[in-house]
């Protein structure tokens, strides 16, 4: 924790300083910092990080754009400017703001309506969250509901099948007693997208969010290919090293 922490105040003291800065050699300088601190995290020892992209933009203009480390880690292939890097839980906020669209054109429902209202087989650890449970609750981490990640990771669950399964997992707090991180209250928030929308999660991404946006370099992970090399494979780390993560534990 110490070391994300210096690494987090670092990157607030650079952003400072590039905000601070006007004179074109004193960017070239933090430029070349920047750069060498990232070459820096990569080969510490304690560093978790296997690969990274790094932008730097001043008033509109790119003045730091570079990838680093391992794309494939296993392989030794490099990171490049093309590399498409997942970004892991970021990608909730795309979630809770497809899901802010479509209930603002449906009267039906708000983001306090009931779950089971909108997914009748959505079945929890018990029946009263089964069934007092809202969307606001299932995008605010205040389920109750402990993360259960290696359920995903190792237990082999995907998207697609976990719904089923998601009512054997155990609770560690009480109903909105306590706010707890959890994946997979994600997942059932992109059900009730498709509910919504009446579309597969996906389809509804890509034409509420991303096209209106013009993101045309953002991939979905349902679109990328096993064998593909224009990504960074996902790793978890362990003592013996990075261990690669199957790119279809995300679909």
């Amino acid at each position: 924790m110490g070391y994300w922490c210096f690494y987090l105040l670092y990157l607030v003291l650079v952003h400072q300083s590039i905000c601070q800065t006007t004179d074109p050699t004193s960017f070239e300088n933090l430029t070349k910092t920047i750069d060498k601190y990232a070459k820096e995290v990569l080969a510490c020892n304690g560093s978790e990080v296997v690969s990274l992209a790094l932008t730097v933009v001043k008033n509109g203009t790119t003045v730091l754009a570079k990838s680093y480390g391992y794309a494939d880690y296993v392989k030794k292939i490099k990171a490049t400017d093309e590399t498409k890097f997942c970004i892991a839980s970021c990608s909730k906020a795309f979630t809770t703001t497809l899901l802010a669209k479509l209930l603002d054109r449906n009267k039906s429902h708000t983001f306090d309506s009931k779950v089971k209202d909108i997914l009748p087989d959505l079945l929890l650890g018990d029946n009263y969250t089964t069934y007092h449970v809202t969307i606001r609750d299932l995008v605010s981490h205040r389920t109750g509901m402990s993360r259960h990640d290696f359920a995903w990771v190792l237990g082999g669950l995907t998207r697609d099948t976990f719904f089923r399964h998601i009512q054997y997992m155990n609770a560690t707090y009480g109903f909105r007693d306590q706010v707890i991180y959890n994946n997979w209250m994600y997942g059932i928030a992109s059900r009730v997208a498709e509910a919504l929308g009446g579309k597969p999660f996906q389809v509804l991404l890509q034409e509420e969010i991303l096209d209106p946006l013009d993101m045309k370099r953002t991939t979905q992970i349902y679109d990328l290919k096993p064998e593909g090399k224009d990504y960074a494979k996902f790793y978890y780390v362990t003592d013996e090293g990075p261990k690669e993560v199957d790119v279809q534990l995300y679909r």
